[in-house]
């Protein structure tokens, strides 16, 4: 079971959230609204960031990852939703071997250019060896 709780008008998310970069390029998925995010989904009941993130890695992109590093936390508010969100780095995976789930790949020059949400993760991929240990997004 995914962990997504109604809490009063709440839903509260606790997601997990790959930058994978394959070469010099990060791979996002594409929203039926029209912007932009990076890899992941909801972290199970009873399973770790980490494990999800493998697993979400999985899922969407049909590989194996063992390179896997903690990055930061992002907590993000919207007005029905309160999310919380571990976000991992992946490098050197071979978007050859990718599968066919339809992504996109932005190095980090073109990431301008593009609506990514949250768009803190601009400042994460730009500045990543300073990250701060967590933001606060409030959308």
């Amino acid at each position: 079971m995914d962990l997504s709780i109604p809490v009063d008008n709440y839903i509260l998310n606790i997601r997990v959230l790959v930058l994978v970069k394959s070469g010099d390029k990060y791979v996002f998925q594409l929203h039926k609204d029209g912007y932009y995010f990076g890899v992941g989904g909801r972290i199970m009941i009873g399973e770790s960031s980490h494990d999800a993130a493998i697993r979400e890695i999985s899922e969407e992109l049909g590989v194996s990852i063992i390179n896997l590093k903690f990055k930061t936390v992002i907590e993000n508010f919207s007005a029905n939703y309160h999310e919380i969100c571990f976000v991992y780095t992946c490098e050197d995976v071979d978007s050859d071997k990718m599968s066919e789930f339809p992504f996109f790949m932005y190095d980090k020059y073109e990431l301008q250019n593009i609506d990514l949400r949250p768009e803190i993760l601009k400042k994460i991929i730009l500045d990543c060896d300073e990250c701060e240990r967590g933001y606060i997004v409030n959308k």
